[in-house]
């Protein structure tokens, strides 16, 4: 992963939230990665999520998103999480909406997760 603010950061710098943190920034670029764009989440979302914590962004997401998801959104959100090292709790937060907690996790590289996760 790069130090550059990929997409998703971008984006959500352009609502005028305030100076996101380095973790805040990994975290945006995720889940535009994740959902392929951010017209899922909408832009109220995203202007009240707290981008500057340097431990946790918590994101809350409407049922429309969760019904009739594609069949890859649950593999492209575990697949990513590695890639991003971004650890994910799904939590229920009204019967219209869920949160996604992100914080962040250690990366391996990948002889290490080779080593760790043999196949044998």
């Amino acid at each position: 992963m790069t130090d550059r603010p990929g997409l998703g950061a971008i984006y959500v710098q352009s609502l005028g939230v305030p100076p996101m943190s380095p973790w805040g920034v990994r975290a945006a670029d995720f889940l535009h990665h994740w959902l392929q764009g951010f017209p899922r989440i909408g832009d109220e979302s995203l202007r009240k999520t707290d981008w500057s914590s340097p431990t946790e962004i918590r994101v809350h997401l409407r049922t429309s998103l969760t019904i009739g998801m594609e069949n890859d959104l649950l593999t492209r959100l575990v697949v990513l999480a590695h890639k991003y090292g971004v650890g994910v709790r799904l939590l229920p937060c009204t019967p219209y909406a869920i949160s996604l907690d992100l914080y962040p996790i250690p990366q391996m590289p990948l002889a290490t997760a080779a080593a760790i996760h043999t196949t044998e």
